[in-house]
């Protein structure tokens, strides 16, 4: 059986987890990503997989796993708004006005297919 320490732990993993993707998402482009409008660090182009692509559905199992609703936490983030379950010092809005950028070309990268493309493992 896993103690209330260990649940404790595993909830504070996946926060940071879903923390350092929404950083990673909405970091400042490089010269070259605005040159091109299109992610082109890995480290962003993972975040933005596990939050809205192919990754979606282990985002959405840690979330529900801290109690948060993985919808909810999207669609504010694409409106602007706070997602109130993901507040952290490094999320400022300056991060979530660029995930929203970074989303967008994502979107025209996909040509409207996010997620649908996937490929199995």
């Amino acid at each position: 059986m896993i103690s209330t320490d260990e649940i404790d732990r595993y909830g504070r993993l996946y926060r940071a987890v879903i923390l350092l993707a929404l950083q990673d998402a909405g970091a400042p482009p490089t010269r070259e990503e605005k040159a091109s409008c299109r992610n082109l660090r890995i480290e962003t182009c993972s975040a933005i997989e596990y939050l809205f692509g192919c990754d979606r559905a282990v985002f959405d199992s840690h979330a529900s796993l801290i109690g948060a609703d993985p919808d909810q936490i999207r669609e504010r983030l694409l409106a602007g708004e706070d997602s109130g379950a993901m507040r952290d010092a490094a999320l400022t809005p300056d991060r979530v006005r660029t995930l929203r950028i970074r989303y967008r070309w994502y979107q025209r990268a996909m040509g409207g297919m996010e997620g649908k493309q996937c490929a199995s493992s």
